[in-house]
């Protein structure tokens, strides 16, 4: 069969994007415009050229365009006017966009949405350009317009009966979901796509192609492996040139190789890098001998992998190479590693290590913008209720004022004996379906409430329970991070990887912890556990925690304290947390100069007013968004999320920590100059404790002088957290034992020759009763640590609130010497608890 060369360059386009990386394309590449009056010739001729050129010739196809917009006859009515105008803006933009000139095609392509507007005449020619400024938009990063754009293009394609288009709309939804690793949802929509439309073969083509990445994206090679085998038997009914067929055979044969299969990937490598023209370098057959390369590793066969491999990166810069060589990097990387080539196996690892980053960061700011769409779809579906909600109510005020006009009719009604009863009869019915209607208004009412809260709290359970999943598995990859970094011997090179791998996965768990903070703002779980706070130490940790990321980027920090007090009372988890989003902030968005926290205290207010500024030299904020920015989810611009990443969380997650504390939040800002934000919390100030001692002369002798003398004992049943509280503190104390069972920590405990004796405050109550009936025989200090002040109840138990981790048991130990010459340990364990916090 001959094909048009229209349909192989369109074929060629969508292979081109099955890469080993295997993109998603984008099937519909031809435009049909909205159908304009015929007597409009020298118009629609140029217009007709614009979309004929489109496919191959973008630039030329603009330069039509934009000679149509001449063309417009000065006499035609206004509507057709304005049709016309939204024409060539909408072509003007799609091929600005094929030109990768996509911030100068968004401002036509919004002229255009503007001037089709809503008249039913134009419903076609609004899905095109919809269509159009969803692609726009996918490119820049906005996905919520994107996806937006594409939703309401589906639906009037599908009113319209267009399936073609409504599949091609589909399909645009199912990219934003692979882009997003949601590969599930993405062939969900590729099958919608294929049920819609599968009479043109090209078309067929690209569903199987984009469904085959998405099978690759979950694992299921062999499914893409059959679904690669199908669409490379299409091509060839099809009469494919043979550029076409070697680059489905290349999908084909990786695809066989990750499944295992490497006989058959062998074959079909083979068969396509016989069909490249003799001496030829094809951008397809590098990766041909990669699958070679991956085959023959498989094999053992590790010099004859390590030729093909060189072949596969034969004159490429490895710094500079592209998404789809990502897991010929990968390969190339374990190949070397097992021929003790670390230094090539280095600069591949570094390579994959780059696109990785590139596709995680891609992957990360499209499932936000995602998500934060859908939250937008679930905010509009309830004011739409809110707003039948008001309609029925007017309803029903509308009912009862026809009621009581009903009854005023009655009275006027009783002149006339006929006309009366007539008149009372009539009133009668009435009332009855008013009451009726009322009745049925006030069912809906309820109904339509249960309905949204089911939904509200659907979506917040959701939002807590995937966010804690995620957490579970990345406190094991962080403590055991941090368990191997304890070593001495590694090397240095390793131990500035595992710091990469530390510093990434702290990362993630604060993203993670700021959805579960949010999921508690929105299920109503915030509460407040007030005690006493060291403000100047919480001021000083938090920015020695950023001490490295403000180095790395070459920035000053400076923090002043002024006459601020020692100590506070206060939420200190709620206090540091508003203080680490806001740094966070200003450390991202600042590329140059400085950062100065400022902090002052005004006693001449009730309680009295801490005052927290955090200003920087940043990018800034412009003047519209000031109040937007605290809104969850919400990003300024849509791309700046491929820069600088990030949730959209932070400040939302600040302003409602305020909010719960009685203070307030607001930004002042010169966009190109920097920001400053300004936080005010009504918070007490502590008077400083009289320097006295309440410790007997004994009980001073049991306790040591310095950690370094101390005698420890933790209890920790987890098998992880107990190697890295060992190795933690293996060179910071005297001695250590970390007991994993109930039954040796009291054994131990009994033994009398530890200073201390640390277990989680929310332990069960046997243990505590167990723990509480052994303390009157013991000299040690028990102490147990926890979050929540209410879980431990025992006199013989010291509370610390914190993390049961490593850095609060030190930070335990630490008080509590202090104390020695300061606090009084007799006290109760909520006394207690608030001097050693």
């Amino acid at each position: 069969m001959i094909i048009r060369a229209g349909k192989l360059f369109l074929i060629a386009c969508a292979i081109g994007a099955t890469s080993p990386i295997a993109y998603a394309v984008d099937p519909d590449d031809r435009l049909e415009a909205g159908s304009l009056s015929a007597d409009w010739n020298a118009f629609d001729d140029a217009v007709a050229a614009a979309r004929q050129a489109m496919v191959q010739a973008p630039q030329d196809a603009l330069t039509q365009a934009r000679e149509a917009e001449t063309l417009i006859p000065p006499n035609a009515d206004e509507d057709e006017v304005s049709t016309a105008i939204a024409t060539v803006y909408w072509l003007q933009a799609e091929a600005l966009n094929r030109t990768n000139a996509s911030s100068e095609a968004q401002p036509l392509i919004s002229q255009a949405i503007d001037l089709a507007g809503e008249d039913p005449t134009n419903k076609r020619l609004r899905a095109d350009i919809l269509m159009t400024q969803g692609r726009i938009a996918q490119r820049l990063g906005n996905i919520q317009t994107a996806l937006e754009s594409f939703l309401e293009a589906h639906e009037i394609f599908r009113v319209e009966g267009v399936n073609r288009n409504q599949a091609s709309a589909l399909q645009k939804l199912g990219d934003i979901h692979y882009d997003a690793g949601d590969f599930e949802q993405a062939i969900s929509y590729y099958e919608q796509a294929l049920e819609v439309y599968d009479e043109d073969p090209e078309y067929v083509l690209f569903s199987y192609n984009n469904t085959a990445n998405s099978l690759r994206g979950l694992g299921r090679y062999e499914e893409a492996a059959d679904l690669y085998q199908k669409a490379l038997d299409f091509a060839r009914e099809l009469g494919a040139p043979d550029f076409i067929l070697v680059r489905v055979l290349t999908n084909l044969a990786h695809a066989q190789a990750l499944s295992g299969d490497i006989d058959a990937a062998e074959t079909t490598a083979d068969e396509g890098l016989a069909m490249m023209p003799e001496g030829e370098m094809s951008g397809w057959e590098p990766f041909l001998w990669g699958v070679k390369a991956e085959v023959a590793a498989d094999r053992g066969e590790y010099r004859i992998a390590r030729t093909l491999m060189e072949r596969t990166f034969e004159g490429a810069d490895l710094s500079k190479t592209t998404m789809p060589y990502r897991e010929m990097h990968q390969s190339a990387y374990e190949i070397y590693q097992a021929l003790g080539l670390y230094n090539r196996a280095f600069e591949h690892l570094q390579a994959f290590k780059r696109l990785e980053d590139e596709a995680l960061s891609l992957a990360a700011s499209t499932n936000s913008a995602l998500m934060s769409a859908q939250f937008d779809f679930t905010n509009q579906e309830l004011q739409i209720e809110q707003l039948r909600l008001q309609r029925l109510e007017q309803d029903v005020a509308i009912a009862e004022a026809r009621a009581r006009q009903q009854r005023l009719l009655f009275g006027s009604a009783a002149f006339g004996g006929v006309l009366i009863l007539a008149f009372l009869l009539a009133g009668y019915v009435s009332m009855r379906r008013s009451r009726d209607a009322i009745g049925r208004v006030n069912e809906k009412l309820n109904t339509t409430n249960k309905e949204l809260e089911k939904a509200n709290k659907a979506k917040s359970e959701f939002l807590a329970t995937t966010s804690h999943e995620i957490r579970t598995p990345l406190n094991g990859i962080l403590g055991m991070s941090q368990a191997i970094l304890l070593d001495r011997s590694l090397s240095k090179d390793l131990r500035e990887r595992l710091k990469v791998v530390e510093t990434a996965g702290k990362s993630m768990k604060a993203i993670v912890d700021d959805l579960l903070d949010v999921a508690k703002i929105e299920t109503g779980k915030v509460t407040l556990d007030c005690g006493e706070v060291d403000l100047h130490e919480l001021v000083e940790d938090a920015c020695r925690l950023w001490k490295d990321g403000i180095e790395q980027k070459g920035l000053t920090l400076n923090y002043e304290l002024g006459d601020c007090p020692e100590k506070i009372l206060a939420d200190e988890q709620r206090v540091r947390q508003i203080l680490f989003n806001l740094l966070s902030n200003a450390v991202k968005f600042t590329e140059n100069g400085q950062i100065d926290v400022i902090l002052s205290y005004d006693r001449l207010v009730e309680p009295g007013l801490l005052t927290i500024r955090v200003k920087d030299t940043g990018i800034g904020v412009p003047q519209s968004e000031f109040t937007n920015i605290f809104k969850p989810f919400h990003q300024v611009d849509g791309a700046m999320t491929r820069k600088y990443s990030g949730t959209g969380l932070g400040l939302s997650i600040v302003q409602t920590f305020c909010e719960a504390m009685g203070g307030k939040v607001h930004v002042e800002s010169v966009e190109g100059e920097g920001s400053e934000f300004i936080v005010e919390l009504p918070l007490e100030a502590i008077a400083e404790p009289e320097n006295h001692t309440g410790l007997s002369e004994m009980e001073a002798l049991k306790l040591p002088e310095s950690i370094s003398d101390v005698h420890l004992l933790i209890y920790q049943d987890d098998f992880m957290a107990k190697m890295v509280m060992e190795a933690y503190f293996e060179e910071e104390v005297a001695s250590i034992v970390v007991a994993d069972t109930q039954e040796y920590f009291l054994e131990a405990l009994a033994s009398r020759v530890f200073h201390f004796a640390i277990l989680p405050a929310d332990s069960n109550a046997e243990l505590i009763n167990a723990v509480e009936a052994a303390a009157d025989q013991t000299v040690t200090e028990i102490i147990g640590i926890g979050t929540d002040a209410s879980i431990l109840v025992s006199d013989a138990v010291v509370l610390y609130k914190g993390e049961y981790e490593v850095d609060a048991i030190y930070a335990c130990i630490q008080s509590i010497l202090k104390l020695k010459q300061g606090a009084n340990l007799a006290g109760s364990p909520q006394e207690t608890s608030n001097s050693a916090a």
